[in-house]
Order: C-alpha cells, then sequence, then structure tokens
C-alpha cells in the first residue's frame, strides 16, 4: 500500500509519546494525526507525521519512531535462549531450513537474551530452566516485564526438569505459557512456532516477507 511503508501503530505512537493509547485514537479520529488504514483495517501512523505532530504540540518522543518502524517491519523473531551448543546448531539448522519466514537469534548467555528481548521484541522465546549466569526463570520474568503479556509475546521453557513441581510452578509465576521437554521432537518444535505464529496474528505478516 503506498505510503506505508515507515509506519507505525497507535500503539507504538502512544508508548512514543508516552501517554495513553486512548488520547492518540482520539488525536487520529480528530484528524490532529494523520493515519492511514491497511487491506486489513488497522490504522497506521506515518514516522513523519508523528514527529511532526510532537513537535507541533511540544512533546518529545522516548524514541526514535524511524527505528521502531524498520524493526517492526522485518520478518517476525523467535529468541531461543539454552547454554547447550549441540542443541543451538540442531535448531538453527532446522529452524533455518524449516521455518523461513521468520528471524532467529540463538543465544546462550541469558543477560544478552533480555537485551536482545527489549531491543527486538520477539513474539516467542525458547529458553531452558538452567543456566549459568542469568537461570531461565530470571529470563522469563525479565522478558515478561519489558515486553508485556502472552498476547506480545508467548514464552516456552525447553527442559529436561519438566517434572520438577518447583521449577514448573516458579516458571509459570514468572509469566511462562509452556513447557517442551527434552530431548526435543524437531518436528513438534517447528509445528509449535507456527502454532504460536498464528495466535498471535504474526503468520501472515511473516508469509507476506518469503521471497
Amino acid at each position: 500500500m503506498p505510503g506505508m511503508k515507515g509506519s507505525i501503530t497507535p500503539t507504538q505512537a502512544a508508548r512514543l509519546l508516552g501517554i495513553g493509547g486512548s488520547s492518540v485514537r482520539r488525536w487520529i479520529d480528530s484528524g490532529e494525526l494523520p493515519a492511514r488504514r491497511t487491506p486489513g483495517g488497522h490504522r497506521r501512523i506515518a514516522s513523519i507525521d508523528l514527529e511532526k505532530f510532537a513537535s507541533s504540540h511540544g512533546m518529545a518522543l522516548q524514541a526514535d519512531p524511524h527505528r521502531m518502524a524498520r524493526r517492526d517491519s522485518a520478518p517476525p523473531l523467535v529468541l531461543v535462549v539454552d547454554d547447550d551448543e549441540a542443541l543451538l546448531r540442531s535448531l538453527k539448522k532446522t529452524f533455518e531450513t524449516e521455518l523461513k519466514e521468520f528471524r532467529f537469534h540463538f543465544t546462550s548467555d541469558g543477560f544478552e537474551a533480555g537485551m536482545i528481548a527489549m531491543r527486538e521484541r520477539p513474539f516467542l522465546l525458547l529458553v531452558d530452566f538452567r543456566m549459568p549466569g542469568v537461570d531461565g526463570i530470571t529470563v522469563c520474568r525479565t522478558v515478561r516485564r519489558l515486553l508485556g503479556g502472552a498476547e506480545v509475546c508467548r514464552i516456552a521453557a525447553i527442559t529436561s526438569y519438566s517434572d520438577d513441581q518447583n521449577l514448573r510452578a516458579e516458571f509459570w509465576a514468572a509469566g511462562g505459557d509452556h513447557i517442551q521437554t527434552k530431548p526435543l521432537n524437531l518436528n513438534e518444535i517447528v509445528a509449535f512456532v507456527r502454532a504460536t505464529a498464528v495466535k498471535l496474528s504474526v503468520s501472515k505478516i511473516a508469509n507476506s516477507m518469503v521471497v
């Protein structure tokens, strides 16, 4: 659709302006803040229009809207965190072969995972329970705090300790959504990624980016 490149959602605009979403919707409805509709009926705001609006109203943007627009135009991201390097290599090979419509980031560092999540906003996090340094429960808790609820990012544990009731309870309390038991069935994991994308409505976006 012409003119939609470099655009953001009303929710993102609200976050950049540091205000509630209802105010942004009201400005759009009144015509103060220009917005277009996608073929699916969703409203999008051009980054440059948001900058002009903020400047004319004496409002400071809390991040670069052009950078946000570029990030959100990229294929949806799956973040995989595990200290088992052999497993990471196996998942990387499988995912990049079977799931070309998505991006993937693989890391064995729990702290790095939190930084990636904050910067890239994955729709799915696959994380091991037990890792040296920052463990999987802490990663889960951090990502849930940074990104919000399960409607934004699903968190799945990949673990050999699925029978440990204390770990399970900690995982659910930290905001986890699903547990996959090791050894992993790679076909099941591929199907799970696709099913999660459908649930979060990112599959249409991903499919439109397949070359």
